[in-house]
Parts: C-alpha cells; sequence; structure tokens
C-alpha cells in the first residue's frame, strides 16, 4: 500500500484512515488532480485536423475540467449600498480566464500535456494546498465521520439540503463539495499532527486547546477551499 510522503511522515490515503490516531489535533486534507492518461490521448486525437479556435476551446475545456474546476473558488456574497441609493446583493462567481499564450503553447506541442501530467503528479503534496483544514479531540473519528458523510453523498443517501445529523455544517460543506466537484474520493489524502506525539514530548502543551488556536492560525494563513473557520 503506498503512502505519499510529506516532511512530517505519511500523508494517509483513503483507505488507511482507520490508522489515524485517536488523539486530539488537527488534520488538513488534500486533493491529488491528474490528467488521464486515456484523456489526454483522446485530446491529442481530437485536435489533429481542427482549425486553432476549435483547438484553443477544446484545450480549455479539458484543462478545466480535469484540474482548474476542481479548486474553483465558490461564489462570494456581496453588497453594494451607498447613501441614498438602492441596495444591491447577489453571489459573484469566481472567474478564471486561461493565458492564450499558455493555451497556444499546448496547441503547437499539445504532447506536452504528458510532461504536464507527471510534474504535476510529482509536485504532490509539497506545492499543492490543503482544501480543508479541521481539528479534532479523536482525529480517527473525525476522519472517518468524513469518509462516511462523502460515501453517503456519493450514493445519493444524503439529500443535499439536509444536514446530517451529528454532523456540523462544515463536516456538510466539505463532503457535498467533493462530491459535487466530481473529486475522486481515492484522490483524497490527509495529513495529521497529533498534539499528543508532537507537543506533550516536547513538554509545551499548556491546556487543552492548542488544537483550536493552531487550526484558527492555519485556516487564515492557507484559506483552504471549503470549510474555512
Amino acid at each position: 500500500m503506498n503512502t505519499t510522503k510529506n516532511i512530517q511522515g505519511s500523508l494517509l490515503a483513503w483507505d488507511q484512515l482507520e490508522t489515524a490516531p485517536k488523539s486530539s489535533g488537527i488534520y488538513a486534507w488534500f486533493y491529488k488532480p491528474i490528467f488521464p492518461k486515456f484523456d489526454i490521448d483522446k485530446i491529442i486525437n481530437e485536435l489533429n485536423g481542427c482549425e486553432s479556435d476549435i483547438k484553443l476551446e477544446k484545450l480549455d475545456k479539458f484543462l478545466r475540467k480535469h484540474m482548474f474546476d476542481l479548486f474553483a473558488e465558490e461564489p462570494y456574497e456581496v453588497t453594494f449600498k451607498g447613501p441614498l441609493k438602492p441596495t444591491y446583493e447577489g453571489k459573484a462567481e469566481s472567474k478564471l480566464e486561461l493565458n492564450k499564450e499558455f493555451l497556444e503553447r499546448l496547441m503547437k506541442f499539445p504532447e506536452k500535456l504528458y510532461s504536464l501530467k507527471t510534474a504535476i503528479e510529482n509536485s504532490f503534496p509539497s506545492f499543492h494546498s490543503p482544501i480543508y483544514i479541521g481539528k479534532s479531540k479523536n482525529l480517527r473519528k473525525r476522519l472517518l465521520k468524513h469518509k462516511e458523510l462523502i460515501d453517503r453523498y456519493k450514493s445519493n443517501s444524503v439529500s443535499t439540503g439536509t444536514a446530517e445529523e451529528g454532523s456540523d455544517a462544515r463536516d456538510q460543506s466539505f463532503a457535498k463539495g467533493v462530491v459535487g466537484r466530481g473529486m475522486n474520493e481515492t484522490r483524497l489524502y490527509v495529513a495529521v499532527y497529533d498534539f499528543k506525539t508532537h507537543v506533550d514530548e516536547q513538554k509545551e502543551r499548556s491546556n487543552t486547546d492548542e488544537e483550536i488556536d493552531v487550526e484558527y492560525i492555519l485556516n487564515r494563513i492557507n484559506f483552504p477551499l471549503f470549510g474555512r473557520n
């Protein structure tokens, strides 16, 4: 069974969550995006004989589907108001414009997608951001709850508009986000930091709320995609 190394040891894969410590601590979920070889072969074949504008459009859709749409920011809730003026409220959608020069380079040499595939996969997790940062008094229990919720949303056994009893809104948001974006759960990995191992041994544990404070800090310097707290 393979694990992905990080600076503190190993990231736990989807089928390894039962090995997480039962102590209190913080955790961070990561998602490993890939360009499937089958889809690269397919897009290269589709580009043959197409006009330049069509090629750019196809490459744009390919990159969004397999990479950029997976990590798109959620819409902002915005309000515009002024003195003696109407108030406007609504959602502001995130909009990513792919650089035309970037697309043109791929259009001229689409086989570069194979090397991009390798580089992106090999750069994980060192050059990737966490998509969720959380805390728990029992890391194993919390991570298995995440897994259960994602599995249930994926099997449509939980209504997307109904809160699951015993789960907070952030857990719900994470599970719905993973399933709604079409993320493959087997590409989810989690890093854990348990205070019993890393803090108690250093005799630095001054109270029982370190996980609350550390999660607070990390959410504000990392801005994960889901469950910001």
